[in-house]
């Protein structure tokens, strides 16, 4: 099956009896010919969050405006799903994906975080040709489906009884989009869909990452502008990375370090003036100031642990700070 998207050729996969056969179109780019020699792989983070966080206790406070107070359990579990296009243009980009999945997982599991990533794409081989090929195990796994150009979302959303059993009620879900292409969901459709009210529920939470094209400029060959990933990023406050960057290796380190501090992370409800933000431990009716292991990022709105000094998970830990609105 053939189709044309964006000006430029696509050819989909046919599958035969559980074997799946590419057919790529010669007059696709590859993924060396989109990247940029100089196009730098950094990413850019969205201004949202994936939670409703109304944890806060807050009281009046004088010239400091309100003195907030919220306590939080240290979860330190991340539950991944990437959904790849495997269309015939992604060759490259899957093998990049690939060639880094166990470099991924090492980084995340290394920083004490409990990790469970699922693979929704077509199942490859070492040809790169066509799907994904990842080893499975105790954290890593794979759902088998066609994901064409510009159906990500709903391939994922069908999918989701099979991905369901891998996730936990207790762990961020991060949802990483890989494609050279638009989605034809639209962002308000997929987020309302995936909120705690949504008939996907399953994904509440969730925070949105895409690797795409968001700029001409930039990946001058792409098949379009990633327009409605990009929204769904800016909403979720996910990372947006350039499909057409040089070296996978450090994407997905971007994407491995940006999951590892939101699970080591404490979000809070309000903008907070970071010199007035203190961290304590709880244990029983006791209470005692970490002065050192952590930081405060005014872009998360968030306290962020360090993986070497993050209290142990399940811990208790109590937040104060002068609120900022």
């Amino acid at each position: 099956m053939e189709q044309t998207v964006g000006m430029r050729r696509s050819v989909r996969l046919v599958l035969l009896a559980g074997a799946g056969v590419a057919l790529v179109a010669a007059a696709c780019p590859t993924g060396e010919q989109r990247r940029g020699e100089n196009l730098q792989c950094g990413g850019e983070r969205g201004t949202g969050s994936g939670t409703d966080n109304s944890n806060a206790t807050c009281t009046p406070a004088g010239e400091l405006g309100l003195r907030c107070e919220e306590q939080f359990v240290l979860r330190g579990v991340a539950d991944v799903i990437w959904v790849i296009d495997n269309s015939g243009s992604m060759a490259e980009e899957i093998k990049g994906v690939q060639d880094n999945v166990t470099r991924f997982v090492d980084t995340i599991t290394g920083s004490g975080v409990d990790l469970q990533t699922v693979f929704v794409s077509a199942r490859g081989n070492t040809s790169f040709t066509y799907g994904i090929s990842v080893t499975e195990s105790a954290n890593v796994h794979a759902v088998d489906a066609e994901v064409d150009s510009v159906n990500g979302p709903e391939v994922l959303l069908a999918k989701l009884p099979q991905v369901e059993p891998h996730l936990r009620a207790d762990a961020t879900k991060h949802i990483i989009f890989v494609t050279d292409d638009n989605s034809t969901m639209s962002s308000t459709s997929f987020l309302a869909t995936t909120d705690s009210a949504g008939t996907n529920s399953a994904l509440a939470g969730r925070v949105v990452h895409a690797v795409a094209g968001f700029s001409v400029e930039d990946c001058p060959d792409i098949a379009a502008v990633g327009s409605n990933y990009d929204a769904m990023v800016t909403s979720t406050g996910g990372m947006k990375l350039p499909i057409c960057c040089q070296d996978y290796t450090a994407l997905l380190d971007i994407l491995a370090g940006d999951i590892t501090a939101t699970a080591l992370s404490l979000p809070l409800s309000h903008s907070a003036a970071g010199n007035t933000v203190r961290v304590f431990l709880v244990e029983g009716t006791e209470e005692t100031e970490l002065t050192m292991g952590w930081h405060f990022d005014a872009q998360r709105k968030a306290v962020v642990f360090e993986p070497e000094g993050s209290p142990a998970p399940g811990s208790t830990l109590r937040v104060r700070y002068s609120a900022l609105d």
